[in-house]
């Protein structure tokens, strides 16, 4: 029993570590491609002008790197950008409504990262309207940068990239520290979390004499808030247990856990983010011995554990964790191991 749980220990071990080998690497600017279209058949090529050059400074000025498009030509080539940004305007009389909204580059998806919207009177602070919009409602939600690998970079530079002389210049513990500070968009965008999924109990304490292993699920509902480089996860947890026994009455004992946890999980735009969690509760313990009246009592608990939430896409994912319980039935504490594997909502 004990070499099973070292074996599961090992395995998460090697996950963690490659999610941070992986997040070794450099980075390059973001490009973001921009275009202005008229919702209506009618078309007004100096306003359009307008409201790109208002799109593109203020993109700018928050550190982006721009590519525009006019005509035919949209969408762009996804291998030339990370993301697009299309801005739509329709005048109505002497109003003007512009909705612009953002998207990742080559996502079969319609579904958009930001998008922001302003209507109102055609005047000369047009522009600053415009402005706002992109400084308040498109920027916080996109990434500054992208994280590159080190074989990308060197064919970067040798192609004469420009952004890649920075980019060597940089070392590794200082890009991590640059991009640390640039939170997951999609947790700001989607910060209600929710997740579900099956779990093993491996005994540990007495319990491990007779208990077999046992079998269960879990669910938690949480909030993402961010916090500097993490996302700070308050949670409601439940879930329930089946753990069969080899004791001389054949007993089947039920678990069913009730609490609150803390989650603790990476705000960076990696794949396979790594958290922590610690939580306590109270368990409705149940013990069903064979031909005897069932037994049952409320008795707390208190857990800790640490995990991998690998992201495939904004909304869904998949996660892979251990935790520790401890249930104190009196002066009886009965603690195990927990591994599980579960999907990752986020909305």
């Amino acid at each position: 029993m004990r070499r099973n749980v070292q074996i599961l220990l090992i395995i998460l071990l090697v996950l963690l570590t490659s999610g941070v080998n992986a997040s070794e690497s450099f980075s390059r600017p973001v490009v973001i491609s921009a275009t202005v279209a008229s919702v209506s058949e009618t078309e007004d090529a100096v306003l359009a002008e307008v409201i790109l050059d208002a799109v593109v400074l203020q993109l700018r000025l928050e550190g982006f790197e721009i590519q525009t498009i006019m005509g035919d030509s949209w969408p762009p080539d996804a291998k030339e950008q990370d993301f697009l940004l299309k801005s739509e305007y329709q005048i109505t009389g002497n109003t003007i409504s512009i909705n612009i909204r953002s998207s990742a580059s080559g996502s079969k998806s319609e579904e958009s990262i930001a998008d922001g919207s302003w209507s109102g009177p055609l005047s000369i602070t047009l522009d600053d309207e415009i402005q706002k919009i992109i400084h308040n409602e498109i920027a916080p939600f996109l990434p500054r940068s992208i994280e590159v690998s080190r074989k990308d970079t060197e064919k970067a530079a040798a192609a004469g990239t420009a952004w890649v002389v920075a980019a060597i210049g940089v070392s590794q513990t200082e890009s991590k520290q640059e991009d640390s500070t640039t939170l997951n968009a999609a947790n700001r965008k989607k910060p209600f979390q929710f997740d579900i999924g099956g779990i093993l109990t491996v005994p540990l304490s007495d319990t491990a004499t007779y208990a077999r292993l046992g079998y269960g699920g879990q669910i938690s509902f949480g909030y993402a808030i961010p916090a500097g480089s993490i996302f700070i996860v308050p949670r409601v947890v439940i879930g329930g247990i089946w753990l069969p026994t080899e004791a001389p009455i054949p007993t089947d004992i039920f678990v069913f856990p009730f609490g609150l946890d803390l989650k603790i999980s990476s705000g960076s735009n990696q794949p396979m983010l790594p958290y922590l969690h610690i939580g306590g509760g109270g368990s409705w313990f149940m013990v069903i011995p064979e031909g005897s009246p069932t037994q049952g009592k409320i008795v707390p608990y208190a857990d800790a554990g640490l995990g991998i939430d690998f992201r495939f896409g904004p909304a869904f994912g998949i996660y892979a964790d251990v935790f520790f319980r401890a249930m104190f039935e009196g002066s009886l504490i009965l603690y195990g191991i927990y591994p599980g594997v579960g999907t990752s909502l986020r909305f």
